[in-house]
């Protein structure tokens, strides 16, 4: 499985997400797919429309290294999805790897 990202558009700094409070214009949400075409289908199934693109994990981490305010909120797989407000200690951790990488690719450039 590979690990991709869904982005928000500046809609969601003042309007409030459908499908959680949590998501907002600096929002990510993961998901783990085995193909693109999977992860939009996982996307339109737990976000509808509501979110921007699709990343690769590659595209993602240099999205966080232009703005290291942006961080993972959720983690979707299949059906199941994971907000941090549910499971905050693996959100963190998730984040706290996911900023690493952004920050070591960063440095590498």
């Amino acid at each position: 499985m590979q690990s991709f990202f869904v982005t928000f558009g500046m809609k969601y700094s003042n309007t409030p997400h459908p499908a959680s409070k949590r998501i907002d214009h600096l929002s990510l949400v993961m998901i783990m797919a085995n193909t693109l075409e999977e992860a939009r289908a996982t996307a339109v199934h737990h976000l509808a429309g509501y979110w921007s693109r699709i990343l690769t994990r590659a595209e993602a981490v240099a999205y966080h290294a232009s703005d290291p305010r942006t961080g993972v909120v959720a983690l979707a797989c299949g059906e199941s999805i994971v907000y941090d407000a549910d499971a905050p200690h693996i959100m963190s951790m998730l984040n706290t790897a996911f900023s690493t990488e952004a920050h070591t690719t960063e440095r590498v450039a």
